[in-house]
Protein backbone atom coordinates (compact mmCIF):
# COMPACT_ATOMS: atom_id res chain seq x y z
CA UNK A 1 0.00 0.00 0.00
CA UNK A 2 1.31 3.74 -0.83
CA UNK A 3 0.09 7.19 0.71
CA UNK A 4 -0.05 9.75 -1.42
CA UNK A 5 -0.66 13.37 0.34
CA UNK A 6 -1.44 16.54 -1.31
CA UNK A 7 -2.44 19.95 -0.82
CA UNK A 8 -4.03 22.53 -2.93
CA UNK A 9 -4.67 26.02 -2.10
CA UNK A 10 -8.56 27.11 -2.97
CA UNK A 11 -8.46 31.05 -1.99
CA UNK A 12 -6.23 32.97 0.13
CA UNK A 13 -6.99 31.96 3.39
CA UNK A 14 -8.07 28.37 3.41
CA UNK A 15 -6.85 25.15 1.50
CA UNK A 16 -7.16 21.60 0.85
CA UNK A 17 -5.62 18.71 2.42
CA UNK A 18 -6.54 15.23 1.26
CA UNK A 19 -4.98 11.60 2.06
CA UNK A 20 -5.26 8.73 -0.76
CA UNK A 21 -4.53 5.27 0.19
CA UNK A 22 -3.85 2.55 -2.79
CA UNK A 23 -4.56 -0.95 -1.49
CA UNK A 24 -2.95 -2.46 -5.50
CA UNK A 25 0.00 -4.70 -5.33
CA UNK A 26 3.34 -3.01 -6.78
CA UNK A 27 4.32 -4.86 -9.89
CA UNK A 28 1.91 -7.94 -9.15
CA UNK A 29 2.72 -9.14 -12.73
CA UNK A 30 6.21 -9.82 -11.14
CA UNK A 31 4.90 -12.58 -8.53
CA UNK A 32 5.61 -15.97 -9.15
CA UNK A 33 3.56 -18.72 -9.25
CA UNK A 34 4.57 -22.38 -9.24
CA UNK A 35 2.39 -25.51 -11.00
CA UNK A 36 2.88 -28.58 -9.20
CA UNK A 37 1.28 -31.42 -11.21
CA UNK A 38 0.89 -35.53 -10.61
CA UNK A 39 -0.90 -37.95 -12.21
CA UNK A 40 -2.88 -40.99 -10.81
CA UNK A 41 -3.75 -44.19 -11.86
CA UNK A 42 -6.68 -46.08 -10.28
CA UNK A 43 -5.37 -49.65 -9.62
CA UNK A 44 -7.79 -52.19 -7.76
CA UNK A 45 -9.70 -49.35 -5.71
CA UNK A 46 -6.33 -47.42 -4.39
CA UNK A 47 -4.98 -44.69 -6.25
CA UNK A 48 -1.14 -44.80 -7.43
CA UNK A 49 1.31 -42.23 -8.23
CA UNK A 50 1.98 -42.30 -12.26
CA UNK A 51 5.42 -41.09 -11.81
CA UNK A 52 7.96 -43.49 -11.73
CA UNK A 53 5.69 -46.53 -12.86
CA UNK A 54 8.33 -47.79 -15.19
CA UNK A 55 5.65 -49.17 -17.70
CA UNK A 56 4.37 -45.84 -18.56
CA UNK A 57 7.45 -44.23 -19.27
CA UNK A 58 8.37 -40.98 -17.44
CA UNK A 59 6.36 -37.79 -18.18
CA UNK A 60 7.36 -34.79 -20.16
CA UNK A 61 5.77 -31.53 -19.15
CA UNK A 62 5.15 -29.45 -22.32
CA UNK A 63 3.33 -25.42 -22.27
CA UNK A 64 1.36 -24.49 -25.07
CA UNK A 65 -1.06 -21.73 -26.17
CA UNK A 66 -4.09 -21.80 -26.84
CA UNK A 67 -3.88 -22.60 -30.91
CA UNK A 68 -1.40 -25.73 -29.91
CA UNK A 69 1.74 -23.30 -30.31
CA UNK A 70 4.65 -23.77 -27.38
CA UNK A 71 5.35 -21.29 -24.83
CA UNK A 72 8.09 -20.10 -22.28
CA UNK A 73 8.17 -19.10 -19.21
CA UNK A 74 11.13 -18.93 -17.12
CA UNK A 75 13.23 -19.31 -20.70
CA UNK A 76 11.57 -22.57 -20.88
CA UNK A 77 8.36 -24.37 -22.81
CA UNK A 78 8.88 -28.07 -21.47
CA UNK A 79 10.17 -30.00 -18.39
CA UNK A 80 11.53 -33.48 -17.79
CA UNK A 81 9.71 -35.27 -14.58
CA UNK A 82 12.69 -34.94 -12.24
CA UNK A 83 12.42 -30.86 -13.44
CA UNK A 84 8.64 -30.66 -13.13
CA UNK A 85 8.52 -32.50 -9.63
CA UNK A 86 9.45 -29.35 -7.78
CA UNK A 87 6.74 -27.49 -9.40
CA UNK A 88 7.06 -25.07 -12.82
CA UNK A 89 7.81 -21.33 -11.41
CA UNK A 90 7.35 -18.33 -13.56
CA UNK A 91 6.11 -14.24 -12.91
CA UNK A 92 2.58 -14.15 -13.52
CA UNK A 93 3.56 -11.48 -16.60
CA UNK A 94 4.85 -14.97 -18.37
CA UNK A 95 1.87 -17.04 -17.72
CA UNK A 96 -0.03 -14.70 -19.10
CA UNK A 97 1.36 -14.11 -21.46
CA UNK A 98 1.30 -17.97 -22.31
CA UNK A 99 -2.41 -17.02 -22.58
CA UNK A 100 -1.79 -13.84 -24.85
CA UNK A 101 -2.82 -11.55 -22.39
CA UNK A 102 -1.65 -9.11 -20.04
CA UNK A 103 -2.60 -7.25 -16.36
CA UNK A 104 -3.39 -3.92 -18.98
CA UNK A 105 -5.41 -5.44 -21.84
CA UNK A 106 -9.04 -4.16 -22.32
CA UNK A 107 -11.61 -7.50 -20.86
CA UNK A 108 -13.69 -6.26 -23.01
CA UNK A 109 -11.33 -8.11 -25.54
CA UNK A 110 -11.85 -11.30 -23.42
CA UNK A 111 -14.97 -11.14 -22.50
CA UNK A 112 -18.86 -9.53 -23.16
CA UNK A 113 -19.57 -7.81 -20.32
CA UNK A 114 -20.46 -4.73 -19.16
CA UNK A 115 -19.36 -2.25 -16.70
CA UNK A 116 -15.91 -3.74 -17.13
CA UNK A 117 -12.91 -2.00 -15.88
CA UNK A 118 -10.96 -0.50 -18.30
CA UNK A 119 -7.85 -3.56 -16.94
CA UNK A 120 -7.55 -6.53 -15.75
CA UNK A 121 -5.34 -5.08 -12.96
CA UNK A 122 -7.96 -3.08 -11.82
CA UNK A 123 -10.83 -5.81 -11.96
CA UNK A 124 -9.26 -9.45 -11.58
CA UNK A 125 -9.38 -12.39 -13.90
CA UNK A 126 -9.38 -16.06 -13.39
CA UNK A 127 -6.41 -17.81 -14.88
CA UNK A 128 -6.94 -21.49 -16.02
CA UNK A 129 -4.29 -24.37 -15.93
CA UNK A 130 -5.79 -27.03 -18.26
CA UNK A 131 -3.77 -30.29 -18.35
CA UNK A 132 -4.04 -33.31 -20.80
CA UNK A 133 -2.09 -36.44 -20.07
CA UNK A 134 -1.30 -38.59 -23.29
CA UNK A 135 -0.03 -41.65 -23.25
CA UNK A 136 3.05 -43.03 -25.89
CA UNK A 137 1.49 -43.34 -28.96
CA UNK A 138 -1.13 -40.81 -28.51
CA UNK A 139 0.82 -38.05 -29.06
CA UNK A 140 3.51 -36.93 -31.52
CA UNK A 141 5.91 -35.55 -29.53
CA UNK A 142 10.01 -37.04 -29.18
CA UNK A 143 9.33 -38.76 -26.22
CA UNK A 144 8.88 -42.17 -24.87
CA UNK A 145 7.04 -41.86 -22.34
CA UNK A 146 3.44 -40.01 -21.30
CA UNK A 147 3.54 -35.75 -22.48
CA UNK A 148 0.73 -33.60 -19.91
CA UNK A 149 0.30 -30.52 -22.31
CA UNK A 150 -0.59 -27.59 -19.94
CA UNK A 151 -2.47 -25.35 -21.59
CA UNK A 152 -2.95 -21.66 -19.70
CA UNK A 153 -6.24 -19.26 -20.40
CA UNK A 154 -7.61 -16.18 -18.55
CA UNK A 155 -11.09 -15.76 -18.13
CA UNK A 156 -12.82 -12.71 -16.23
Amino acid sequence: ASVQRTWEVLHDTSCKCSLKDSFFAQNPEDEVLVIIHEYFLPQQGLYLPFFGLPEWGPVLTILRRADGSRCAVGGKSSWTEDEASTGIAASLGDWMSCANADLDVDPTAISKGNNLAKHLRTMGFSLKFDLEYMSLGAHSEDHRGVVCYITVSVYV
